[in-house]
C-alpha cells in the first residue's frame, strides 16, 4: 500500500484521470495520508496516531519512478551489524553538552534491524563504565530512553518513550532541552508525555564532561561489549548546543 489518502469535502477526481506519477501531498481537506515516506505516520495535519499489528514494515518499493541514487543528492547512512561496530570520539564538543540549564538538541534517524540483548545506544558519553553516564539508548524491547547517572540501573532512567520502535522502519528520535526544567524526548515528532504513560525528566540536571563519546553503542564496558551495539542504520545524527530546535 502506498499513498493512502482520505480527502473530506472535495471530489479530487471528477472524470477519467491519469493516475499520479509522484507522491501525493496533503491537499486542502486531507484528513489522512499514509504517504510514500520512510516512516509509518499520518502525513495530514491531523497526525493521527497509528498502531501496527502483526509485522508490517516500510520497504523501498513504490509505484513511482525515482531518480537513480547519487551520494551528493540522496546522502546515506552508517550501517552497523550489531557485532561490535561503533564510532568513538574524544572531541570536546561531543563530551561537554552543557551546564545545568544550557539548551541543546540531539537528534538522529535510526533504523533497527533487530533488538539487541541488553541495551544499545544511539549516542552515549561516559567516563569509564559507570561514571558520568549520559546516553540516548533503547532496550531489548525497543523503548527509547534517556539515561543519566552512574550506570544502567532503573534510577538512571530519566525519560522513556514507552511505545515500541518498529523494526525495519526509519524512526526520528530527538532529545531536546529548552531550560533547566524543560527536557523532552520525541519519537517521530511526538513528545513522550506523562499522560501517555511516558516519563519526562523535568528537574535540574547536568551533563558532566566525559572522556569518550560513542555512536551506535552503549557506554557499558567502555562501549566494547558486542551485545550492546546497534544492529541497523544511523543517519543525520546532529548535536546542536545552545538551542532547542523543536
Amino acid at each position: 500500500i502506498c499513498d493512502a489518502r482520505v480527502v473530506a469535502g472535495t471530489a479530487v477526481y471528477t472524470a477519467n484521470f491519469t493516475p499520479p506519477s509522484a507522491p501525493l501531498t496533503a491537499v486542502s481537506g486531507t484528513t489522512f495520508l499514509l504517504g510514500a515516506k520512510a516512516m509509518m505516520i499520518d502525513g495530514s495535519s491531523n497526525q493521527h496516531a497509528m498502531q501496527s499489528n502483526g509485522t508490517p514494515e516500510m520497504i523501498a518499493y513504490t509505484p513511482y519512478k525515482h531518480e537513480l541514487y547519487t551520494a551528493s543528492t540522496h546522502g546515506g547512512s552508517v550501517f552497523m551489524d550489531g557485532d561490535g561496530d561503533k564510532i568513538t570520539s574524544t572531541g570536546s564538543e561531543l563530551l561537554s553538552i552543557g551546564s545545568t540549564s544550557a539548551a541543546f538538541t540531539i537528534e538522529a534517524w535510526i533504523y533497527i534491524s533487530t533488538h539487541v540483548s541488553g541495551t544499545a545506544a544511539i549516542f552515549s558519553r561516559a567516563s569509564g563504565n559507570t561514571s558520568n553516564v549520559f546516553a540516548i539508548d533503547f532496550d531489548g524491547s525497543g523503548h527509547i530512553k534517556l539515561m543519566l547517572g552512574g550506570g544502567y540501573t532503573g534510577s538512571d532512567v530519566k525519560a522513556q518513550y514507552n511505545s515500541v520502535l518498529k523494526l525495519k522502519t526509519w524512526h526520528h528520535v530527538a532529545l531536546v532541552r529548552a531550560s533547566a526544567t524543560n527536557t523532552k524526548l520525541y519519537v517521530d515528532g511526538i513528545v513522550a508525555t506523562e499522560n501517555g504513560g511516558d516519563t519526562v525528566y523535568s528537574t535540574n540536571w547536568t551533563v558532566a564532561a566525559g572522556t569518550t563519546a560513542y555512536i551506535g553503542t552503549a557506554h557499558y564496558d567502555g562501549g566494547g561489549a558486542s551485545t550492546r551495539t546497534l544492529d541497523g542504520f544511523i543517519s543525520d545524527l546532529r548535536i546542536v548546543k545552545g538551542a532547542a530546535v523543536y
